[in-house]
């Protein structure tokens, strides 16, 4: 698969991967202090950022995109730094790429599962969205502690932009579950049409063809008695 990145910077490397409903841009930061001595990759996660949403189920599949991703650039030694989902990878990525990894930053994370509680939060705070379409100040006071440190500065670019792109990539979350859900319901209602249609017109063809099966029978026996009746005629005569 294709990732969305970030290359800047010369030196060693250091991958930036980052949490779950964030993109690159949140490393933008540390990729302005670090670039002047390492080489800096900040990928988008799929469905993230400018990364396109794919079918991959499980971290440890997704470890193996990136690194095939990180193979695509040639990098033989790097650093790794993830963020919550990113930290999450960290022990799948090292698995299958320890001899290139020198160094492993896991920051709010851990290895396992998500705690059954967080993830109730998190459905919460998405179906609040969805019904009120719209964050309201007292939900980006309660999103505000995940992703940053409570110095954060409200009025900061990178905080405004958060919100713009974690409402955005909801609303199109949201979008796009309704979209599948529709297109599949519609699809196999679509199918079952079709196939009921192609039902009545094989009988149809299928009753025509036991028709004219009927009538060349018909004609044959009719051929025969013909055959046996002309046949007498003329041997009386």
């Amino acid at each position: 698969m294709k990732f969305s990145y970030s290359d800047i910077g010369k030196g060693k490397t250091i991958i930036f991967v980052h949490s779950y409903l964030w993109d690159k841009e949140m490393w933008q930061p540390q990729l302005d202090f670090f670039k002047d001595n390492f080489r800096c990759i900040a990928i988008d996660l799929p469905g993230h950022g400018d990364s396109l949403f794919n079918n991959i189920s499980s971290l440890s599949e997704l470890a193996k995109e990136i690194k095939n991703f990180i193979d695509g650039l040639n990098i033989d030694n790097y650093i790794y730094v993830g963020l919550s989902v990113g930290g999450m990878l960290a022990p799948y990525l090292y698995n299958i790429d320890k001899d290139k990894i020198s160094k492993l930053v896991i920051m709010d994370s851990f290895s396992g599962d998500e705690p059954i509680e967080i993830k109730q939060l998190y459905f919460s705070m998405l179906d609040t969205i969805e019904k009120e379409g719209k964050i309201s100040e007292e939900l980006a006071n309660k999103i505000a502690p995940i992703f940053f440190s409570p110095q954060i500065d409200k009025n900061s670019q990178l905080y405004l932009n958060f919100f713009k792109k974690f409402f955005h990539y909801i609303i199109n979350l949201i979008f796009s579950i309704y979209f599948h859900r529709l297109f599949f319901k519609n699809f196999f209602n679509f199918l079952f049409t079709i196939c009921s249609f192609s039902l009545h017109i094989f009988q149809k063809i299928f009753f025509y063809i036991q028709f004219f099966f009927y009538l060349f029978h018909l004609f044959y026996n009719f051929n025969i008695f013909y055959s046996i009746f002309m046949k007498n005629f003329l041997n009386i005569f």
